[in-house]
Formats: C-alpha cells, sequence, structure tokens
C-alpha cells in the first residue's frame, strides 16, 4: 500500500514538473508567436502610412508642377492681350514681364519673347524696322532661306534674353511643329526637352518651350482655316528645367524625395531631367523603397514623372515605434512566460505549502493531546493570568488543588481568590512588577507562600510565575504545587537540627544563636544577660538503676520543669547529657539572677513520679553574667561551665 502511495505521489510531481516546464514554454512560443504577428502587422501599417505619405507627397509634388506650368500658361494668355493688335506694344510687354517679376515669381522661367510670322518676301523690311528700333546688329538666325520666318523680335528681361533676337524657332522642326499646332489648335504647345538659345554655352538640352498662337486683332479664328490666315505670331516662355524643379524641390513636399522626369514614355532617351545627384552620396533610387509614378497630361503633353524615396525620406518612418513594439511584446512573452512559470510554481508551493499546513496542523493537534495530556498528569495546577492579574485558565489539577471548577474561577482575580490574607498584601506589588518586567523580555519568579483553597483552609504552595506573548498582549503563566508535606518535613527537618530529639529543647546549635541574640539585646538596653550552666546531681545512679528508658523519660520531665518556670523570652536549652543551659537576657540586678538560680534548684530538687517510681535528684548551677563574665557565647559558656563545677565541689545543690 505505501509503495503504490510512494509510486503515486512520484507520477504525480514528474507530472507538476513536467507541466511546470511545458507551459511556460508553450506561453512564450505562443506568446513570441503573437508578438511576431503583431510586429508584422504594426511594421505593414507603419509602411502603409508611409508609403500614403509618399503618395500624398509625390501627388503634391505633380499638382505642384502642373499648377506651375497652367501659371506659365496664364501669363502667355495675359500677355496675348497686348500683341494681338500689332507690334507696336514693345513697352507694354517690356512693363508686363518686369511687374511679373518673374525672377522671384517664376523661378525656371529665363525669359518671354514675342515670335511674329514674316513671310519670305517681308523679312528684308521687318529687319529694317528693328534696325530702326535701335537693334543694329539685329539679324535673323539661323541663317538659310525659308519661305516662313518666326524671329524673337521682343525678348523680355531683355539683359538675359539679348541673344535671342532674331532667332527663328522655324529652323527648328520640332518647334514648329509644335508651333503650327498650337496655331491650328488656338491653344499652348510645349516642347520637349530643347537646348535654349539663351544658354549658348550648353551643348546638351537644358529647358523647354511654350507657344501660344497671337491672332490679328479683329479677325475671326474659330476655324483651322481663319486661324492659319488671321495668325500673326506667338507668344513663347523659356523654361530652364533644372531651375524649374528646383524650386520645387527647395519646398517641404520634396524633402527625402528623388523625382525623374520623362518626355512621353519612358525610354533610354526619353529623360529630361533627374533629380538624383550620386556625388551627394544619397543612395541610388533603385534601392529605395517606396517608388511610383505619375503621368502628368499639361497643353497636351505628356509627361512621366517616376518618384523615389529617399534616405532623408525613409529615416523618418517610424521604426522606432517597430523596433519599441517588437522589444515590448518580446518583453511581455517573456514576463508571461515567467508569470505562468511563477503561477504554476506558486502553485506547487500553495499546494505544498497546504500540505505542509495539513501536516503541521496534525502534528499540532497531535502535540495538543500531548501537551493536554502533560497538564492533567502533571502534579502542579497550571494557571494563565492576563496583563489584569485575572485568571483566563485552570487546569484540571487546579480544580483538585484549590477545589475550583474552572466555569467558577475563570474571570477571578487571582490575588483575591487564591493567595492568603498574608500573602495578598505582598503580591500585588509582585504581580505588577512582573508585568512591567515582562515587557523587556521573558521573566521567571518562584516562591514559596500560604495559599487558600476554596474551603478557606490554608496551605503552603510553591509558585513558579513566568511571561509568555498571549497574542499582542503579555501574559503570565503560575506553576503551582502544594507543597505542604515538603513544609511539614522542612519543619521536622529543622527541629532535628536544633533541638534537641529526646526533650525537644534547643540543642546546642540553636543555643548559639540564642545567646548571641540575648547579648545584641542586653548590649542595646543596658541590661544584663545572665547564663545558667545545670548539671543534674545523681543522675548516674537512675539511669543505671532504673535503665536508660527512666533516665529518658527524667530528662523529659526535668526540660518541662525548666521551661515551666522560665520566662518566654529565656531559652533553655539541653547542653550535652544531663546538662542544661538557661540564657536569660533583660535582668536588671545580680538579685535577678539569685532569686532565678534558687527556683531551678528548687524546682529540680522536688521528686519525679516515673513508673511509679519516686525519683529524687538535684541540681548544681554555674552562673555566667554578660558583660562582666565575658563579652562572647563563648567565654560565658566556660565561665558558666566552671562555676558549674565549684558548684558540685561545694557539696552539690548550690550555685556559682
Amino acid at each position: 500500500m505505501k509503495e503504490n502511495e510512494f509510486l503515486e505521489n512520484k507520477f504525480l510531481k514528474e507530472k507538476q514538473f513536467s507541466l511546470s516546464k511545458f507551459v511556460p514554454a508553450l506561453v512564450l512560443s505562443v506568446s513570441l508567436a503573437v508578438t511576431h504577428q503583431l510586429w508584422r502587422s504594426e511594421k505593414e501599417e507603419i509602411m502603409k502610412d508611409s508609403s500614403m505619405n509618399f503618395s500624398l507627397r509625390q501627388k503634391e509634388v505633380r499638382k505642384e508642377i502642373e499648377e506651375r506650368m497652367k501659371n506659365y500658361g496664364y501669363t502667355l494668355r495675359w500677355a496675348r492681350a497686348l500683341f494681338s493688335g500689332g507690334m507696336e506694344r514693345r513697352k507694354e510687354f517690356h512693363n508686363f514681364i518686369r511687374d511679373l517679376d518673374i525672377q522671384n515669381k517664376y523661378r525656371g522661367t529665363i525669359g518671354y519673347s514675342f515670335i511674329p510670322l514674316v513671310k519670305k518676301e517681308a523679312l528684308a523690311d521687318h529687319i529694317r524696322k528693328l534696325k530702326e528700333e535701335g537693334f543694329s546688329d539685329y539679324a535673323v538666325f539661323p541663317s538659310g532661306v525659308r519661305q516662313e520666318y518666326t524671329p524673337v523680335t521682343y525678348a523680355e528681361p531683355f539683359e538675359q534674353n539679348e541673344n535671342t533676337m532674331g532667332y527663328d524657332s522655324f529652323s527648328d522642326s520640332e518647334q514648329r511643329m509644335v508651333m503650327e499646332l498650337a496655331r491650328d489648335e488656338n491653344r499652348i504647345g510645349v516642347t520637349g526637352k530643347v537646348r535654349l538659345v539663351q544658354e549658348s554655352n550648353s551643348v546638351s538640352p537644358s529647358g523647354f518651350l511654350m507657344y501660344l498662337p497671337v491672332y490679328r486683332n479683329g479677325f475671326p479664328y474659330s476655324t483651322l482655316e481663319e486661324r492659319r490666315a488671321n495668325v500673326v505670331g506667338w507668344l513663347t516662355a523659356s523654361i530652364k528645367i533644372e531651375e524649374f524643379m528646383k524650386e520645387i524641390m527647395e519646398s517641404k513636399l520634396f524633402d527625402g524625395l528623388d523625382v525623374e522626369m520623362h518626355d512621353g514614355i519612358v525610354t533610354e532617351s526619353s529623360l529630361i531631367f533627374h533629380a538624383y545627384d550620386a556625388s551627394e552620396g544619397i543612395a541610388h533610387p533603385k534601392d529605395a523603397v517606396f517608388s511610383s509614378t505619375e503621368k502628368l497630361e499639361t497643353f497636351w503633353r505628356s509627361w512621366t514623372f517616376i518618384f523615389h524615396s529617399l534616405p532623408g525620406f525613409e529615416t523618418k518612418i517610424d521604426k522606432g515605434r517597430i523596433v519599441i513594439i517588437g522589444i515590448s511584446w518580446i518583453g511581455i512573452s517573456f514576463f508571461l512566460a515567467l508569470l505562468s512559470w511563477l503561477l504554476l510554481h506558486e502553485r506547487r508551493m500553495a499546494i505544498n505549502f497546504a500540505k505542509n499546513m495539513q501536516d503541521m496542523n496534525r502534528r499540532i493537534t497531535k502535540n495538543k493531546k500531548k501537551l493536554t495530556a502533560v497538564i492533567d498528569a502533571s502534579m502542579d495546577a497550571i494557571i494563565q493570568l492576563d496583563k489584569k492579574g485575572e485568571i483566563v485558565e485552570w487546569s484540571w489539577q487546579a480544580e483538585n488543588i484549590f477545589g475550583w471548577k474552572k466555569e467558577e474561577i475563570l474571570g477571578k482575580s487571582f490575588i483575591e481568590t487564591i493567595l492568603s490574607e498574608q500573602s495578598q498584601k505582598e503580591y500585588p506589588e509582585i504581580i505588577d512588577k512582573l508585568i512591567v518586567e515582562t515587557k523587556h523580555g521573558r521573566v521567571n519568579h518562584v516562591d514559596e507562600l500560604p495559599a487558600t483553597r476554596k474551603d478557606g483552609t490554608e496551605f503552603f504552595v510553591e509558585m513558579n510565575i513566568s511571561s509568555m506573548d498571549g497574542e499582542g498582549d503579555f501574559e503570565l503563566c503560575a506553576f503551582i504545587r502544594d507543597i505542604t508535606e515538603r513544609k511539614i518535613a522542612e519543619v521536622k527537618i529543622l527541629e532535628m537540627a536544633t533541638h534537641d530529639a529526646l526533650t525537644g529543647l534547643p540543642n546546642r546549635n540553636l543555643l548559639s544563636d540564642r545567646l548571641a541574640q540575648a547579648m545584641r539585646i542586653s548590649e542595646r538596653s543596658g541590661d544584663s544577660c545572665a547564663v545558667f550552666f545545670i548539671d543534674l546531681d545523681r543522675f548516674k545512679p537512675v539511669n543505671d538503676t532504673f535503665w536508660h528508658e527512666v533516665g529518658d523519660i527524667l530528662l523529659e520531665k526535668v526540660a518541662e520543669r525548666l521551661e515551666a518556670i522560665m520566662r518566654a523570652e529565656d531559652t533553655t536549652a539541653r547542653f550535652w547529657g544531663d546538662e542544661f543551659i538557661i540564657v536569660t537576657p533583660g535582668l536588671k540586678s545580680e538579685f535577678d539572677v539569685t532569686l532565678i538560680a534558687e527556683k531551678i534548684i528548687q524546682t529540680l530538687s522536688l521528686p519525679f513520679y516515673i513508673k511509679k517510681h519516686e525519683i529524687t535528684i538535684g541540681a548544681s548551677v554555674g552562673i555566667a553574667i554578660f558583660p562582666r563574665d565575658g563579652k562572647n557565647a563563648e567565654d560565658l559558656l566556660k565561665k558558666s561551665d566552671m562555676a558549674m563545677y565549684e558548684a558540685k565541689n561545694d557539696g552539690r545543690g548550690t550555685y556559682r
């Protein structure tokens, strides 16, 4: 049976141990899996937010480009009103461009020009008029014979665009195609990337041109034929792409973005602008986290913009939140695993604690039974007192010793109920002292004193009072034993030690104390103290004749007669054999001494009747007086002994 129980407990412990290892690992695994999923979800959410931010910003950039193109178109349309009537408005055009403040408000715009349509036969007259206006070096270029010319006639701001004067846009086939398309459809035409005349030092295309046709004032141009017949020229805006994009790139919208600008669809040769500069140490856009493509149709020109995120944008992605979430949830995962381990551990501890408590309760119950048995078997009364000195516990033996039932005595005063009247006068102070001392540590007090039973009889007890901690309040526990028999035995032992076993008179030991006490009394009072050394006359013949039994009775009778004639404060002692000594303190004169000596001799000379025998003896008495004959017990006894022998030598039955 025990073996099966042992195996079962072992199996349960192993199962709990494996469970305590498996559950935390499972919790950790699940928590880490959830953490990974949350981390991925949060990362996707953050990337989604960042992607949306990227998309919004690139749309804003696209919108900004589109708005700028529209603004360029508006300026061309405003300027067209000046040229609808002819070429006599150079000053107005100058003032108009000046007021536009294109250097600050329309960055990227190098200049605005008016280009008249000049027929071949009117070219010479056109050149003459320009020279008459003060442009002495004016000439149409590039040179060559063409049926129609479109030379730059007005150019503003003039300082930046002087070298464009006379440039024939029709000389470039692409520009001519855009201009004719704009003329035919009465709209703004935009070229692809071209080399601007203003930048004569540039070997590669650096900008684009915008053209708006100007029709003869007052003539219709609603149809294609009317437009071709009534066109007088074009207003053009020269825009440098880098400057055009630079202002946009400097705005916060462009912060962290790279853009590629392509003419039409994206090909190897379609790139007209790229903001990326490898010399600045920026990662190549091909490594960008975000990329997108935007189509822009403006003035019937199709542009493709490819946007890339740069490190400046990507560093603003809230990756810290991803890291914090990851670290936090990993920490939470380990915390949950630890918590589950602690819970299992605490559960095991709780089970073990409960089991230990059960074992402890069983042991306490068992020990309590043992203690109760010990208390019941104890010969001592066990009484527990509170700090007021009232009885709160009363053992079975206490009932036997004192006669009080437990239900009768609980709550009563220990001192008033248990102790005798004599002890009650002393013990209140002792109890109070014990309670005070108990507060500073355990105390123990042992005493022997008279107690009283329920019926009022007094008897001696030995009481041992010890302190104990009673739930925060200090209490006292009294162990009381009835020592009546011991006290009787002690009295007997003391009697035997200080009194003569035959006569009951004080022996030599007690005599020494009594004599010393008498001398002290006499010394204080100034009175005399006398020592009477008595030796019985004719005692030996009585012993020899009637044997020791009669002799012993005779000694007892002698003791009785001597005590009968002496005062209470006097001491009558048996000194040795048939020798007795009487000590009498407080004598006023030697006459008192003589009277006592005569009374002793007279009393002992009377016959004794013992077992039908009449026995007559006598006594010889030697006297020593303190302080005349000696100042200590030894001297007084020696002096009285010598005086007794003198009395015997003088015939006995006398005193000296």
